[in-house]
């Protein structure tokens, strides 16, 4: 699985985000934020091979338990993922609930490794 390189580039078109997908991704799979389903509807009219991620009850523990089984290498001036991966913690541990704050790359990486490892690993998402 290859994972592209993930830039901050906030208040972008939807056209804007097309492009830059088409552009670096190709045919590439993106899984978008499922909250977004406008937005994944457009993109997918406009070329992108999006789809939406499945969240659930228990899908970020599960996200990040996929990705504790990995050594995630990160380029040299991949900062932002790095202040996300040293920032990322619990709200609460005993609940296992994540703090909603420097997790903008890490759920994107989150959603496409869920859907990759979790569909062929047989795991369902509810």
């Amino acid at each position: 699985m290859h994972i592209h390189r993930v830039n901050y580039k906030p208040k972008l078109t939807t056209t804007q985000i097309a492009h830059i997908n088409l552009e670096v991704c190709k045919t590439s799979l993106i899984v978008g934020d499922s909250a977004e389903p406008r937005l994944i509807d457009e993109l997918y009219r406009m070329g992108c091979n999006i789809v939406a991620a499945e969240k659930g009850q228990g899908s970020i523990s599960l996200g990040v338990a996929l990705l504790q089984d990995y050594q995630i290498i990160l380029e040299e001036n991949s900062t932002n993922i790095a202040k996300e991966f040293n920032n990322y913690i619990y709200a609460d541990k005993g609940s296992k609930l994540f703090v909603d704050n420097y997790n903008h790359a890490i759920d994107a990486i989150r959603y496409i490794v869920t859907y990759i490892l979790g569909r062929s690993s047989g795991i369902e998402i509810r």
